[in-house]
């Protein structure tokens, strides 16, 4: 019997939350915080301006947890053909057809749900004013 599709994501998404936890080398740390904030709010941010558009944002800022979290995403969208190319996934849905673009917005969209669960059970919050997205 094979795995579920939720199987799978559920297992990368807590590889990566383990991984991040500890990004910094100090766990529960401000990197992390971070982090899970931006987590927590990525499905609207996607929801609201689109796949490509979030992860042009994440790129953008280039570095910390905004780079992560671009990371976690990418990884797991390599994944899959419509997301495939050489020069990266955010070129790939550039590039790809409009069926490919929906299947990769719905794919990261329930990626993101657990790597959001995963998040909250591992990452403390960060203290008030400290995180920003």
């Amino acid at each position: 019997m094979g795995r579920l599709a939720e199987q799978d994501r559920a297992k990368f998404a807590h590889d990566r939350i383990q991984k991040n936890r500890d990004a910094g080398g100090e766990t529960n740390g401000k990197l992390a915080g971070e982090y899970r904030q931006l987590v927590m709010g990525l499905p609207a941010m996607i929801q609201q301006c689109g796949l490509g558009q979030t992860m042009a944002f994440l790129a953008s800022k280039g570095k910390g947890h905004h780079a992560m979290a671009l990371a976690d995403l990418e990884e797991w969208l390599e994944r899959f053909d419509y997301a495939k190319g050489k020069d990266g996934v955010l070129k790939a849905l550039m590039d790809g057809d409009s069926r490919g673009y929906r299947m990769a917005t719905t794919e990261a969209l329930a990626y993101l749900q657990w790597l959001k669960r995963f998040a909250e059970a591992a990452i403390e919050k960060p203290e008030r004013g400290t995180a920003r997205g």
